[in-house]
């Protein structure tokens, strides 16, 4: 078993260890973590070559193994070396054996021979090709100062060659992460007979410039900042990973500049710059970069720009949803309302974080900022977290422990702006004004604040003041009163007939009137009585009286008639819940006469009204 170690990296050099490798490998799949070698696979012959230099033809009857030109090309992972020679390379014509060399030089001081042969000094590593057994197969080798003839290199992913493909060529490649140990190599080539002269040029064909060929294997990242506005009071950070274990941290100064990275092996690259709150960076905050033998050197530029306050360009209230037509100067509570906001944002819309609408009751009149808390009868708070997905809610709302609220946010009918890579938008909420958002016509003293938060929680208001809300009421009465069987000549002081109690519940957003009617004729089995309207007490005959009032009281009542007639004149705003009235009291009085004793039923109707 043979083995080269160079810098702790591991080259595998025949069979025997390719099956150690192997093993090594299966344990490491068994135990991942135990395994610090990169995986590498078979690479691709490149399509373009970059040029060396050239040569002349010599003659001499070995045109197989005379170079007119030579070439390089390397990607992340491998170097590829081509000779083109004058007749087909080969590694054996008749009696004449071809060596296809290179010489590799980390360090910069190689001397080459000219073109009559010499010795090649200062050379770190050899690479070659040759028939060593004679059956028509090159083997490939790699060696050092202190063992020419080199090792026997089996494993293709390592090194490998191949022969006049499209041409009159000898191409040769080998990993540069087995050669490759500083910035920069440089290469010097060769041919020769199969002899064991691995010190010397040959006489048959060598390289007729004596200055070495620099080959890029590793290169350079330029990292640059730039920052637009204030600078912020501390250095940017960054780090960047590579190939393998590569990785890093760096700083630059807060007003910016760069860092050049240097002595990087070739592979892909990842940047990252730590953000900074209220600095937007262009294009990313990470960015991606591969360097290679085409491009060694790669310069990245992170462009921090101190974000912008977004502004609301315009807030309104519509009746539709495409927000079409004049805004509405009033609103009915429980009625879809839209309110769209227009918003400017310089760093795009994705930079947003929350749009708001804040719509309140201004109950002194002077126009004040938008509360910051919510109430089912003063203020509604509906937002849009900037998506996507966008997601839309409301306070006041039912979630506990939250109090009832009838005010809702309706997210089927919300939009938000279909591209957030644009600068400006249009946000539309749908809501339900509440049943108790207190009424307010005369003044109209309902507001409704725009407001964009970016993600650097700078913002932007615009108001839109004086909107009327309209009075709302909403009562509701049980389903029957029963006096049961009662004597003709009933008077409403007359107990325990007297008085039927029902128990009412009324909510209204304003103040409001109770009231009561009757209707004129109530009827049973064919018969039927007339409602007297003058307070009979007892009425004429085949008649019969109501009084009604919000209390048990006798005296505070008021005759029943086919008209509404209130009953309580000083309700007032009252909570989602409403107010419940279990006193409303109905006192019913007989005429003496005339009046067929069957069951009589009508219709008592009560009403909240705007007071």
């Amino acid at each position: 078993m043979v083995t080269m170690n160079k810098r702790n990296r591991l080259i595998t050099l025949n069979n025997v260890f390719r099956g150690l490798v192997a093993l090594v490998l299966a344990m490491s799949f068994l135990f991942p973590c135990l395994s610090p070698i990169a995986a590498f696979a078979q690479p691709t012959w490149p399509t373009g070559w970059i040029s060396i230099s050239t040569d002349v033809n010599e003659g001499g009857g070995d045109d197989f193994r005379d170079v007119l030109e030579s070439y390089y090309q390397a990607d992340s992972d491998y170097l590829y070396l081509r000779l083109r020679t004058v007749e087909p390379a080969a590694l054996k014509t008749t009696n004449k054996y071809g060596r296809y060399k290179w010489f590799f030089d980390t360090n910069n001081d190689m001397t080459l021979p000219g073109s009559s042969g010499g010795t090649v000094y200062n050379w770190e590593y050899l690479f070659y090709v040759e028939d060593t057994n004679g059956d028509g197969i090159g083997e490939v080798y790699l060696g050092t100062p202190s063992n020419p003839a080199g090792d026997l290199i089996t494993d293709t992913d390592i090194a490998g060659y191949r022969l006049n493909s499209g041409g009159n060529y000898a191409d040769l490649y080998i990993r540069l992460y087995d050669i490759a140990d500083l910035a920069n190599y440089w290469i010097g080539w060769s041919t020769d007979p199969k002899n064991p002269n691995y010190d010397q040029s040959p006489r048959l064909d060598s390289q007729d410039s004596t200055t070495a060929i620099p080959i890029i294997a590793k290169g350079s990242i330029t990292v640059e900042k730039a920052v637009v506005g204030p600078s912020p009071g501390s250095n940017w950070q960054f780090n960047y990973t590579g190939p393998g274990t590569v990785s890093g941290n760096f700083n630059i100064a807060a007003g910016g500049g760069q860092q050049i990275l240097s002595n990087l092996p070739f592979g892909s690259y990842t940047i990252t710059e730590t953000t900074k709150a209220y600095y937007i960076c262009s294009p990313s905050d990470t960015i991606s970069v591969v360097l290679s033998a085409a491009q060694p050197s790669r310069t990245v530029t992170f462009t921090n720009t101190l974000a912008t306050a977004p502004t609301v360009d315009a807030i309104e209230i519509y009746a539709t949803q495409d927000c079409l037509g004049p805004p509405v100067t009033s609103m009915d509570p429980q009625t879809t309302y839209y309110a769209k906001a227009s918003i400017t944002c310089d760093d795009n819309l994705s930079y947003l974080q929350t749009i708001q609408v804040t719509l309140f009751y201004d109950s002194a009149g002077n126009d004040p900022i938008a509360p910051a808390t919510s109430g089912t009868q003063t203020c509604a708070i509906l937002t849009c977290t900037v998506g996507p997905p966008p997601s839309w809610t409301i306070e006041p709302n039912n979630t506990p422990p939250n109090p009832l609220t009838t005010w809702e946010i309706v997210p089927g009918e919300c939009v938000q702006p279909a591209n957030l890579d644009v600068t400006s938008g249009d946000w539309i909420f749908a809501f339900v004004p509440g049943k108790v958002a207190t009424e307010s016509i005369a003044p109209a003293d309902w507001d409704a604040q725009g407001l964009a938060t970016n993600k650097a929680d700078q913002w932007g208001e615009l108001y839109v003041r004086d909107k009327a809300m309209n009075w709302y009421g909403e009562i509701t009465v049980p389903a029957s009163v029963d006096w049961g069987e009662v004597p003709l000549g009933l008077t409403f002081e007359t107990v325990p007939e007297n008085p039927e109690t029902a128990s009412i519940t009324y909510i209204a957003n304003g103040d409001y009137f109770e009231d009561i009617r009757s209707l004129g004729t109530w009827t049973g089995s064919g018969e039927s009585v007339t409602l007297d309207v003058t307070d009979g007490n007892p009425p004429p005959a085949s008649m019969f009286s109501l009084m009604a009032d919000n209390t048990a009281v006798l005296g505070d009542a008021v005759v029943v008639t086919t008209l509404y007639k209130h009953i309580n004149a000083s309700g007032s705003l009252t909570g989602e819940d409403g107010v419940t009235v279990t006193t409303n009291s109905l006192w019913l009085s007989l005429g003496e006469t005339s009046i067929v004793p069957v069951i009589y039923s009508g219709t008592i109707y009560f009403q909240i009204a705007e007071r």
